[in-house]
């Protein structure tokens, strides 16, 4: 049987991939890392699941190949048994209290139909356990390839003496041992045997007891048939009586209903006329309400507002006097705007007097100097150079003072002053600010002027506007202004209508409370159900509310009784059944003991047989192990000494599968620690192929190493490739390795498939 193809959905690290893989050697190299491990165990996780530690004891195989990410694991391989393809499904989904939900499917690939269910595939395919094949044909990186001796030779004694490794001799001699301790123990005060004598003696007096306890029983079943009678004819009077109450009850429930469809009924007709009165008061599909009531009282006072304030500013407009210059106070401005405005024109009359006033003060000044100069001119005439230059200088002062006083007149002022009506600078000043004031009363009246005939405009505006709205407001209901009043006549339809609805809809509120309080009150009751009841009843006739008293009093007479009955009835079953349960039935007891009777004498038989089996398979387990151990040295022998070329000639596997090697025939036994890693190495594996030779017979299994070849030098790595290649040719071989090495070392490279991971 060989692997043709790895599909791994999901498990530990890897997802998504696959790998094609002949019936000969396959070698999967790959970095560390890189999953080679987990392709090893997915194969064992395929045929055996996820059932063990990991070999270095770390954790278990379910947590460490779960996958990592959503803790699902699964995939397939499509095997090939003697010609038979199949494909072998497996899948570990998360499930309560972290324990995954397995689930295995064996499919047939030349029919498509699922076959073998309920099998493990492993042992179906191998015929072994997972604990045999994983010490045989799989070998997980870390165990070095050791063998565990003590679950090997269990397996081995279930195979050769039973031919099925799943029957395990060590538990059927413990079974056996077992089942003699149980009959009887050795000291004869103890076990099934010794129980069973007690028990006949125990019996008898049972059956003494029972005897005594049916007499009892008789007379107690007689009193609580009598009980029983009493109680199914009160029980009848008591249902009687309570019909009759309910009657009463049904009556009174179904008239409450009669009064709830009344109410209903009167709630329909408010809600009837409700709408009438919607229908009667409403216009262009709108009804009035108390907003549009209050916004009509509105648009009448803002109506009235705006009459009463355009009335007013007209008022004031027309009462208002328009103030006007005088003719004087006209040429006054204009001769002072001529000079720049009132303020220029004042600046110019005060700087004209000014400069006349420096002007004559000039002019004197001059007019001085000149008599001076003059006058000492002739005091001082003998000294003709001074009075000379004396001349000159009375001379230049005196056309000075002409020029001076030849421009004094022309800077008259009085001109200037009639300009402005006056005759000096106060007065022109004066007149100036007189008139400029009365300017701005004139200029103030035609500003009030015209605030006024702008609010007029303003507030005849406002009210056209208003007027537009109340028509508009108007016009939802289906009305028309015409002046104010037509507000107020709309108001008060308004109101009426209003009032009138609200009356409407208060009553149909009212009604409404009343029905809906009726309903509720009856929302634990059902009509129908109290009318089938007042039907059942009716069998007991008309009954009075008048009898209600009496029917009560009745009812209560039969209920004690009933409860009387009842616990009378409860304490005769309950002595009965005290007593019944430790009465037994004298005939089956008498019976019963017939048998134990019989039953001893056959477990007396069985205790004998036991001892005999006993002794017999253990003897016959021990020939069979002494038988099977010289077949494994044999066949490892044969292997190792192949693979070292002579240099280790015996391998040798006692009883207990200890492995013991000698270099010749003459050599001394020497254990396999006193072997180098890489021999050691070498004769685990050989002991592993004559395991599987001796264990798995016609059915043969895939060898998987994981990294099992990492101590051999080249020259034993080669020896141990040239081994596995003549196993090759009767089943697969697949190998994990990060070296290259044992692919190198082969002979035939064509026959070995390399796969990189």
């Amino acid at each position: 049987m060989y692997i043709e193809k790895i599909a791994i959905e999901s498990f530990g690290s890897l997802s998504s991939v696959a790998y094609d893989l002949t019936s000969g050697i396959n070698i999967l190299r790959g970095n560390n890392e890189s999953g080679k491990s987990t392709v090893a165990a997915f194969i064992k996780f395929i045929f055996y699941g996820l059932c063990g530690k990991l070999p270095d004891q770390s954790m278990t195989e379910k947590a460490r190949y779960t996958n990592w990410d959503h803790g699902i694991s699964g995939g397939y391989l499509v095997v090939n048994d003697n010609g038979k393809r199949y494909r072998i499904e497996r899948r570990v989904t998360p499930a309560a209290k972290a324990v995954g939900k397995e689930k295995i499917k064996i499919v047939d690939l030349a029919s498509g139909a699922e076959v073998l269910k309920g099998v493990n595939p492993g042992e179906h395919f191998f015929g072994v356990s997972e604990d045999v094949f994983s010490q045989s044909a799989f070998s997980a990186q870390g165990s070095g390839s050791l063998v565990d001796a003590e679950k090997m030779n269990n397996a081995i004694d279930n195979i050769l003496f039973s031919g099925n490794e799943s029957v395990s001799v060590k538990t059927a001699l413990k079974k056996l041992d077992e089942a003699r301790v149980f009959l009887l123990h050795k000291n004869k005060k103890g076990g099934k045997l010794y129980a069973m004598d007690l028990e006949i003696s125990e019996m008898k007096n049972r059956v003494r007891q029972a005897e005594d306890n049916e007499a009892f029983l008789a007379v107690r079943n007689k009193t609580l048939t009598d009980s029983r009678k009493q109680q199914e004819d009160n029980r009848r009077l008591l249902q009687e009586t309570n019909d009759k109450l309910k009657q009463i009850e049904a009556c009174a429930v179904l008239a409450r209903y009669a009064e709830l469809d009344r109410k209903k009924e009167a709630h329909q007709n408010a809600l009837d006329a409700c709408t009438a009165t919607r229908s009667a008061n409403e216009r262009n599909n709108f009804l009035p309400t108390y907003e549009y009531r209050d916004a009509l009282r509105a648009c009448h006072a803002d109506i009235a507002i705006a009459e009463k304030e355009e009335a007013s500013l007209t008022m004031q407009k027309d009462a208002l006097t328009t103030a006007t210059l005088s003719q004087r106070e006209a040429e006054i401005l204009a001769a002072a705007e001529k000079r720049g405005g009132t303020d220029s024109a004042k600046k110019t009359l005060t700087a004209a007097v000014q400069k006349k006033k420096k002007r004559k003060k000039l002019t004197a000044f001059l007019a001085v100097g000149f008599l001076l100069s003059l006058v000492a001119s002739i005091f001082l005439a003998f000294i003709t150079p001074l009075a000379y230059g004396l001349m000159g200088v009375s001379a230049v002062l005196l056309v000075a003072s002409l020029l001076s006083f030849l421009s004094l007149r022309r800077l008259q002022t009085n001109d200037l002053f009639a300009s402005f009506f006056a005759t000096d600078l106060a007065e022109a000043i004066r007149n100036i600010t007189e008139a400029a004031e009365a300017e701005r009363l004139v200029k103030e009246d035609e500003r009030r002027h015209q605030h006024l005939h702008d609010a007029l405009n303003n507030c005849v505006a406002h009210k056209q506007e208003l007027i537009k709205g109340a028509n508009t407001l108007l016009s939802q209901w289906g009305l028309s202004y015409t002046d104010k009043d037509s507000l107020i006549s709309a108001t008060e339809e308004a109101s009426k209508a209003i009032l009138s609805l609200d009356a409407a809809e208060q009553k149909a509120k009212e009604t409404k409370l009343a029905y809906e309080s009726a309903a509720s009150a009856l929302s634990g009751f059902s009509r129908e159900a109290y009318a089938a009841e007042k039907e059942r009843t009716a069998y007991v006739g008309d009954v009075s509310v008048d009898d209600i008293n009496e029917l009560k009093v009745k009812y209560k007479f039969c209920t004690q009784k009933e409860n009387a009955l009842t616990t009378q009835i409860r304490t005769l079953e309950l002595e009965i059944a005290s007593r019944a349960a430790t009465t037994e039935s004298s005939d089956g007891l008498k019976e019963a003991l017939s048998e134990l009777e019989a039953t001893r004498r056959e477990y007396d038989d069985k205790h004998q047989a036991y001892l005999l089996a006993y002794a017999a398979i253990k003897e016959s387990g021990e020939h069979l192990r002494a038988r099977i151990a010289p077949a494994l040295s044999e066949t490892a022998s044969a292997l190792v000494k192949t693979a070292t070329d002579g240099k280790y000639q015996t391998i040798g596997i006692d009883n207990s599968l200890s492995v013991s090697f000698r270099t010749d025939e003459t050599a001394p036994e020497r254990e396999v620690a006193f072997m180098s890693a890489g021999t050691k190495a070498l004769t685990y594996v050989s002991f592993r192929l004559a395991l599987i030779s001796q264990l798995f017979g016609e059915k043969t299994p895939p060898i998987v190493f994981d990294e099992a070849f990492a101590s051999l030098d080249n020259t034993r790595l080669a020896a141990v490739m040239a081994l596995l290649a003549e196993q090759a040719g009767t089943t697969q071989v697949i190998l994990m390795t990060c070296h290259d090495r044992e692919y190198e070392v082969s002979e035939n490279k064509n026959a070995v498939k390399l796969i990189e991971i």
